[in-house]
């Protein structure tokens, strides 16, 4: 379990105590990525409102037509 004084949803407990049983990150990467499909990732970038360069990571899965999952922060 963890020290955080926080409601969270149903298994994210369980999620957290499993991460950080894992002996290294690569432990950790190679159990959660098993079975999962190959995604395919290009650095870009964009003009932000100020004329600023603002980095983005494109991520493709499954070819043309693929889904799309965006993260706007």
């Amino acid at each position: 379990m963890t020290d955080w004084d926080l409601d969270l949803a149903p298994g994210v407990a369980e999620v957290i105590e499993k991460e950080q049983a894992f002996a290294s990150p690569d432990e950790a990467a190679a159990f959660w990525n098993d079975g999962a499909v190959a995604v395919e990732t290009e650095d870009l970038s964009y003009t932000g409102a100020s004329g600023q360069d603002q980095p983005l990571r494109l991520y493709r899965a499954g070819g043309p037509g693929g889904l799309t999952l965006l993260y706007i922060h």
